[in-house]
């Protein structure tokens, strides 16, 4: 059987420093003690000090990083197929991002706003970490009738794309972790994204629940 992470047996964020790892071990290793706890349970104890013979050497730390990197899975979601939860409403949120590349309707009193999005992975992959692909919609010109409307395009002119933006969620020894987002290098200037990972222990390592509020 594989090894548990080791930052997850440490209790401590993959950046955690030297000097944070030695004393997370220094406390973990008065209460798995064998004479602590009894000769009987002796497994924590020797998981622990395995973690942290690894973890405290630099060249062993970054080798073990670099295979914990290699293992990652990545995980792909569509903000307009996967989102289960949005507020106001769908067509709102859309027709929001779409007024960044049409220009349409532009509110003057219309300002950035934050766009919630909630990811759920599974155990396996907070413990390994992962990497989140989140599918943005984007729009552009229609290039069957360059923007004069048409059917392909509704007669909208526009077409709907979408753009990842790239997560690197490290191993998580928490409930969950936000990371903020800027959407300006896609052109969209009126969201930004929050992004809340969090462990979700029912689902398998490729499935995902996001919403967004």
């Amino acid at each position: 059987m594989a090894s548990r992470n080791y930052y997850v047996v440490l209790g401590v964020a993959s950046t955690e420093s030297g000097e944070g790892i030695r004393t997370a071990y220094r406390d973990l290793a008065k209460q798995l003690h064998p004479d602590h706890i009894g000769p009987g349970d002796a497994a924590p104890f020797r998981e622990l000090t395995e973690a942290y013979d690894v973890l405290r050497d630099p060249l062993r730390r970054s080798q073990y990083d670099e295979s914990l990197r290699a293992q990652r899975r990545e995980r792909r979601i569509s903000m307009r197929r996967d989102l289960v939860e949005i507020s106001p409403s769908e067509e709102a949120m859309f027709s929001r991002f779409a007024r960044n590349f049409n220009g349409v309707g532009v509110p003057k009193s219309e300002r950035v706003e934050e766009l919630g999005v909630e990811v759920a992975i599974s155990q396996e992959e907070a413990e390994r970490g992962t990497c989140v692909h989140l599918e943005v919609p984007i729009f552009g010109r229609c290039g069957a009738c360059r923007g004069r409307g048409c059917t392909a395009c509704g007669g909208q002119g526009i077409t709907e794309g979408e753009r990842p933006v790239t997560i690197d969620v490290p191993p998580m020894t928490g409930r969950g972790t936000t990371f903020v987002m800027p959407l300006t290098g896609l052109g969209i200037h009126n969201f930004y994204l929050r992004v809340r990972v969090r462990v979700d222990r029912a689902i398998e390592p490729t499935s995902g629940t996001p919403s967004g509020a």
